[in-house]
């Protein structure tokens, strides 16, 4: 069991390391494909935002542009007045058609002179000799007919208009008895240039259709204009424009190619009471689609733009909004790709460490095993070769006592070898013994010296051998060898010679 255990352990600890290795792959490929998502989606969305805001300010740009067109009219009749002591009814009307004929956003052009009280019988006698048999200095009445005029100071009736045609009926109506009217030209007066009222709504006096009427003040010339007395003194009449204001925003934006936004156009002079002038639906749209939504209350946006405008002392809020197919265009794509191909990317990477942790795992397995091997392989050569050494050591104390042993009887065998050769009367004795003894002399030497060699071996394994360098006599050495070898012969019957 424990054996099993120890078994069971690594594998759990590789693969506890497998999935670190594999969650930390994991974690670290998301927050990098998150970042790059985050930066390329800011990028793409900053790209949108600005292709819509170009879009959005080329109309804001060209919406300004129509309105200085058309306050220039007024400032080109304006010049008129002022280049010539009188501008007859004719003049009028000629320079008034020159500027009519350039859209359908000018509804009317008007004259409106500075009549005192004691100059009004005199107007209305020269309009009289004009052709106008029943003018004179009108408004309107209880029952919403035209009555004669109350006395005023001065009286601001419409004198000349073009068209003519359709607007008969209002020549003649003081434009100070209504109190928008009177408020905007007394501003005008007061500030020298062209004034705009807010929208207005459509009625019979001046406005048939809904739009806004610009006042423009002419002075004498040569007048004093420092105070408002003295512009109020000096004032001749003011050259009145009435525009239709989807009519001008229309024809300024027809200039343009179809962007796919969407205009809003609101006058919020008065912040507590915003009125929309108009809302363009861009011609990108389907066919008979309108927008879905008025733009003047949308919040700016990567997709919503709005900019304020100056329009004759009022202030216009022109709101963009991009319609829905353009924002699907420009919907950022390319980051949800690449955060999908970051996540798979991640995912094969972390199968991919996966795997090799696995194989890393095998590969350090083995090594283990084969460590282990080569561990056991160690002991048992240390131990073969201490029992080697052993064995070694065994031999040596062998051959040491079996030296000893045969070393005591051959010196007593060369000992007797001597007393025989030099003691007694060897002279006497036979050829053959004395032979025989020189023999025994000499093999018994041979062997000592054999033994001698023998203890040398062991002096050689246990490294104790020294190397002595001595002087021999080969011919000496061959006659003992043939000395040892020519008692067999000699037993057998052969026959062994030695030649030099």
């Amino acid at each position: 069991m424990i054996r099993g255990d120890t078994q069971h352990a690594p594998r759990a600890g590789l693969l506890d390391r497998r999935l670190i290795s594999a969650a930390m792959v994991a974690a670290t490929g998301a927050v990098l494909s998150l970042f790059a998502f985050l930066q390329l989606r800011d990028l793409e969305l900053s790209h949108a935002r600005d292709q819509i805001t170009s879009l959005s300010e080329q109309r804001v740009a060209a919406i300004r542009r129509g309105v200085a067109d058309k306050i220039f009219i007024l400032e080109a009749l304006r010049s008129l007045f002022d280049a010539s002591s009188h501008v007859n009814r004719e003049e009028f009307a000629t320079a008034a058609r020159l500027h009519l004929d350039r859209g359908a956003a000018i509804q009317a052009l008007a004259w409106v002179p500075c009549v005192s009280a004691a100059d009004r019988v005199q107007y209305e006698m020269q309009a009289r000799e004009d052709g106008m048999e029943k003018f004179q200095i009108v408004e309107k009445g209880d029952r919403g007919a035209p009555v004669r005029a109350e006395h005023r100071d001065a009286h601001f009736p419409l004198y000349y208009v073009e068209p003519y045609i359709g607007n008969e009926t209002i020549l003649g109506w003081d434009l100070a008895s209504h109190p928008t009217y009177a408020a905007v030209l007394t501003q005008a007066c007061h500030t020298k240039r062209a004034t705009a009222t807010r929208q207005i709504l459509p009625t019979h006096e001046v406005a048939p259709e809904a739009g806004i009427v610009v006042f423009v003040p002419v002075f004498r010339r040569g007048g004093l204009l420092y105070s408002a007395t003295e512009r109020r003194k000096n004032l001749e009449g003011l050259v009145v424009g009435v525009f239709r204001v989807a009519d001008l925003v229309e024809e300024t934006l027809d200039l343009l190619p179809a962007g796919g936004i969407d205009i809003g156009v609101s006058d919020v002079t008065d912040a507590s009471q915003p009125a929309s002038l108009h809302v363009h639906a861009s011609r990108a749209r389907a066919t008979g689609e309108a927008a879905a939504v008025d733009t003047s209350t949308l919040p700016d946006s990567a997709w919503h733009l709005r900019k304020s405008i100056d329009v004759c002392g009022r202030r216009w809020l022109v709101s963009c909004a991009a319609i829905p197919r353009l924002e699907r265009d420009l919907t950022p794509s390319g980051s949800r790709w690449a955060l999908t191909g970051g996540l798979v990317l991640t995912a094969l990477l972390a199968a991919w460490v996966t795997a090799l942790s696995g194989r890393t795992a095998q590969v350090r397995a083995l090594v283990e095993q084969r460590t282990l091997a080569l561990r056991e392989s160690e002991s048992r050569f240390r131990n073969a070769a201490q029992a080697a050494r052993a064995a070694t050591h065994a031999k040596s104390e062998f051959l040491a006592n079996m030296s000893h042993e045969i070393r005591t009887p051959m010196t007593a065998i060369l000992g007797f070898a001597d007393v025989l050769l030099e003691r007694g009367n060897i002279e006497n004795a036979p050829p053959e013994r004395i032979e025989a003894a020189r023999t025994i002399k000499r093999n018994g030497e041979y062997l000592l010296g054999i033994i001698n060699d023998i203890l040398d071996l062991s002096k050689v394994e246990a490294g104790k051998m020294r190397v002595e360098h001595i002087t021999c006599e080969p011919c000496r050495i061959v006659a003992e060898v043939a000395s040892l070898v020519r008692v067999k012969a000699d037993g057998r019957g052969l026959s062994f010679d030695i030649e030099y």
